[in-house]
């Protein structure tokens, strides 16, 4: 049996899904955000970042596990919530490799970005718990939308791979 595969579950594809929920519920948050114009002192916009780790996470985690990384490795404690991390991982296992290019930038650097501007606060909770003195926010508009262009882009390449091994 695979490693990604345990007790018939394909964990990538569980990763995968809860990658694209994720983003797809930032997408949702961030377009309201910028249509109703709101603060962004409103903590609507913490917890849009909260959406966006958790997809990056997510989506890293399927990445990995669609590249034979056992799920216990990318869910042990020092990986577990660390984008950084699992960026880290994903560019060991290939990621630097994928074909796929994001707003003219490479993949693999496009979510580099997103894991060192947004890693310290996911992996720390604040953006779950809105904690310490100031939170890395990522611009509205373009910056948001890039990030999340380049997890559901990560989504695609696992989507791919699960597909192609079934």
């Amino acid at each position: 049996m695979n490693e990604a595969t345990r007790d018939g579950t394909n964990f990538a594809d569980r990763f995968q899904k809860a990658a694209i929920g994720h983003a797809n519920a930032a997408i949702i948050v961030h377009e309201h955000l910028q249509r109703s114009n709101t603060s962004r002192e409103d903590s609507t916009w913490v917890s849009l970042h909260n959406l966006i780790g958790l997809a990056a996470e997510s989506a890293f985690k399927a990445y990995l596990v669609s590249h034979d990384v056992p799920v216990e490795h990318v869910r042990k404690h020092d990986v577990g919530h660390n984008l950084i991390r699992l960026h880290e991982m994903s560019v060991e296992v290939g990621l630097k490799n994928e074909q796929v290019r994001v707003n003219q930038n490479a993949l693999s650097d496009v979510l580099g970005q997103v894991a060192e501007k947004l890693g310290t606060d996911h992996g720390d909770y604040n953006y779950r718990y809105i904690e310490g003195e100031e939170l890395m926010l990522l611009h509205a508009g373009p910056a948001t939308d890039t990030a999340i262009a380049a997890i559901q882009a990560l989504t695609n390449i696992v989507d791919a791979r699960v597909r192609e091994r079934v």
